[in-house]
């Protein structure tokens, strides 16, 4: 469909999948879309913008960008499920959230054709527990451990006082300097398969 206009009052419920080739408005009053269950594809041929207002709450299942004029996002927008490229370049202006909870973790589908650019913010839940433990991680894009991961995780390796960070390595600084993560190398012959990594600051998380 080309342009979707809501009048003030009315919401629009995406269960399936929603084709978008113009712009999206909504009245001022109490009119939404509801996509947290469907998906919205921008396949227009003139540039198009997203606007989260559009949506009743800025959180979408799906996310399709088929326009090789391209799609940029005006707002911080969550997305639960898929976000597939399938033409064009996907503008996030650093607004996009791909969420994890309990229940489902957000992903990009491989981008065979066209492009994302801006940042996008990349949420992993990982459940509460009382205890100390192991916890197995990747990375869905390439980027140092201390851009990816070390705003929000302790990753100490340092001796020194809590909550100082060592200016050459990057590890968390602790009163033992205990290293907290590891890789797994199999073609070890010796040892511990298990290493110990040697710096946040210049050693890449990769897919």
């Amino acid at each position: 469909m080309k342009d979707i206009i809501l009048q003030a009052g009315a919401t629009l419920t995406v269960n399936g999948t929603l084709q978008v080739a113009g712009n999206i408005s909504v009245g001022v009053t109490n009119s939404s879309i509801n996509a947290t269950n469907g998906t919205i594809e921008f396949r227009g041929t003139a540039a198009q913008a997203i606007n989260p207002a559009v949506f009743n709450t800025p959180t979408i299942a799906n996310l399709t960008i088929n326009n090789t004029a391209g799609v940029a996002l005006s707002g911080a927008l969550n997305l639960t499920g898929n976000l597939r490229i399938s033409a064009g370049t996907f503008n996030t202006n650093n607004n996009l959230t791909l969420r994890s909870t309990a229940t489902g973790t957000a992903r990009i589908n491989q981008v065979t054709s066209g492009g994302i650019t801006g940042s996008v913010t990349v949420e992993r839940f990982l459940p509460a527990k009382a205890v100390r433990k192991s916890i197995f991680l990747a990375s869905p894009v390439t980027q140092r451990i201390n851009q990816g991961w070390q705003q929000q995780i302790h990753i100490t390796g340092a001796v020194g006082a809590c909550p100082n960070a060592d200016a050459t390595t990057g590890f968390d600084a602790t009163i033992t300097g205990n290293p907290s993560m590891f890789t797994y190398n199999d073609a070890n012959a010796t040892g511990s398969k298990w290493v110990r990594i040697a710096n946040t600051l210049n050693t890449n998380l990769t897919p």
